[in-house]
């Protein structure tokens, strides 16, 4: 398949997605992302490696997850979100939400000091948003930047990535590149997901 096709394909999902979720009650989206919560804090192998979480704000069609903050704290977990710099993102420790303040999207992002600054190579899990996820393979459809692509590819990251998102956002499959990151495992308020059929939590 042509790049060109590739690409107008992921233009059109994300275009339809943007609209599926925009079409969604805030009603409804404040109790799937309790569900999603619940999921998470019932099963806590996912974050069994220790070392250092990472969690997203979370845009307005996202789970919030930042209740996750101070469960992951009492657990003895570092936690970190990304910030924006240019085209680059980068982890930074947080400790509260007093350590947050809302970027240029909108999105809450860390204070980013020197301080709390962490290597790529620290991470030892990161929750990961997008548009839309693959049941197939795990493949995931971002917004368009790259910027999880290039954390979760980075070579210096060797932690697991887990896919967060609504339950409609779980697609049969999505377009996927060589490049792609395929996630091992997606949570949504229906439960855990991992890829080709298999089952678990």
């Amino acid at each position: 398949m042509k790049e060109e096709t590739i690409q107008l394909t992921k233009g059109e999902l994300r275009r339809r997605m943007k609209d599926t979720l925009r079409a969604t009650r805030e009603v409804d989206r404040q109790q799937w992302s309790t569900a999603v919560y619940q999921h998470l804090t019932n099963h806590e192998s996912w974050a069994d490696s220790g070392g250092v979480v990472a969690i997203f704000g979370g845009m307005k069609y996202e789970p919030e997850l930042l209740r996750l903050l101070p469960w992951l704290t009492e657990r003895g977990f570092a936690v970190a979100l990304f910030g924006i710099q240019g085209e680059t993102m980068r982890p930074y420790r947080v400790h509260g939400v007093e350590d947050l303040m809302v970027g240029s999207l909108g999105v809450l992002e860390p204070r980013q000091t020197s301080e709390s600054a962490v290597g790529v190579g620290d991470l030892a899990t990161v929750l990961v948003p997008g548009l839309a996820f693959g049941a197939d393979v795990g493949g995931r459809l971002g917004r368009g930047k790259g910027h999880y692509d290039r954390i979760l590819g980075h070579p210096d990251f060797h932690g697991s990535p887990v896919g967060v998102a609504f339950q409609l956002q779980l697609l049969d499959s999505v377009p996927c590149e060589p490049h792609d990151i395929l996630l091992p495992r997606i949570v949504t308020e229906a439960g855990w997901h991992l890829p080709a059929g298999r089952k678990g939590g």
